[in-house]
């Protein structure tokens, strides 16, 4: 990855700065952001989907499976709990990988991204990450790591309506504050069971935390939340509340027709980023629409992936 460097002195002493640094395998750059860690990590997945792409001519489900679960979901997972990103743009460039990964099955080209992940048994990774930051918290607190100033703070007695190792929730001033490791985890580890938290081993946890898990909404649709706001709507009214949809023009063909739920078609031009007005009905209007721009989203990479 290119670097930017600055030479300055003082003294004897010579100092570079630098605009990404490699620190144990993880980027960073000098504002302490982890934007170069998730370019650098999409990109080379991207290449390994690739090279298996041109290697093999054929695959079948588990030949896939094997291959994604070593050679290009490690990648994309390496360290998650420092880069954990939060913005949208971010954990949607790292779900892409996946979502271009599926498609080498021939078989399963044509279903929708959430069908594909079914099919495969494989969860989004969005919901791996969460699950890796329960896994890391049940370590803290069962003593698997020694660590010298504790990040993690238990509850006190009053506030145990749940199971016996809930964690405190400080206050903080900055949104910065609410992604950090020892801030987004305390919510979801104090939302679970009792026979959860309290596993003898960590494989008995990750085995009752999936069975848990099982149903939840983010297991294979990356974008549940969307979801979970249609079905709030109450059913046999129409209700009808209007979203701004950001959505970045590049990803998609230039001009390209995409088919609305209504008919007539509209245009996309690429190159800029525009606002894209969505009205949600209580029946599943949203969702085809949706749905169709996901599945041109994927027809574009899929074609650009061929190219590359």
């Amino acid at each position: 990855m290119p670097v930017k460097e600055a030479g300055g002195s003082t003294g004897r002493l010579t100092l570079t700065e630098r605009e990404a640094e490699k620190d144990l395998g993880v980027w960073i750059d000098n504002n302490l952001k982890f934007g170069p860690h998730i370019a650098h990590s999409t990109a080379k997945a991207n290449r390994i989907v690739g090279l298996i792409r041109r290697t093999f001519d054929y695959l079948n489900e588990e030949m896939f499976i094997q291959l994604y679960k070593s050679l290009v979901r490690p990648i994309l997972e390496y360290g998650h709990c420092v880069w954990q990103p939060y913005h949208k743009t971010l954990c949607s460039d790292i779900e892409d990988v996946q979502r271009r990964a599926t498609r080498l099955l021939s078989n399963l080209k044509d279903k929708s991204y959430p069908e594909r992940l079914r099919k495969l048994k494989l969860p989004t990774l969005e919901h791996r990450r969460l699950r890796g930051d329960m896994i890391e918290v049940f370590k803290y607190l069962h003593g698997y790591y020694d660590v010298g100033q504790p990040q993690l703070h238990l509850a006190s007695g009053r506030e145990l309506r749940g199971h016996s190792l809930k964690l405190r929730k400080d206050r903080y001033r900055l949104d910065l504050r609410a992604n950090f490791f020892s801030h987004r985890v305390i919510d979801e580890w104090n939302n679970l069971t009792e026979e959860v938290v309290t596993a003898p081993t960590v494989n008995a946890f990750k085995s009752r935390l999936d069975k848990l898990w099982k149903n939840r909404p983010s297991m294979y649709e990356p974008e549940c939340q969307m979801r979970e706001l249609l079905s709030a709507t109450t059913s046999g009214v129409s209700v009808v509340s209007v979203a701004l949809y950001r959505t970045r023009m590049s990803e998609f063909i230039n001009m390209r027709p995409v088919s609305r739920p209504a008919g007539g078609e509209v245009g996309i031009r690429a190159g800029v980023s525009v606002l894209i007005l969505i009205v949600f009905f209580p029946n599943n209007e949203f969702i085809n629409m949706r749905l169709c721009l996901d599945q041109l989203r994927e027809e574009w990479d899929y074609e650009q992936g061929c190219q590359a």
